[in-house]
């Protein structure tokens, strides 16, 4: 078990979830 691949999979889902809701408005 990798906590840095947690981090990083928990920051690329939060980045991913902010660009759909751009361009989503």
């Amino acid at each position: 078990m990798s906590q840095k691949n947690e981090v990083r999979l928990m920051y690329v889902s939060c980045s991913y979830g902010l660009n759909m809701g751009r361009k989503q408005q």
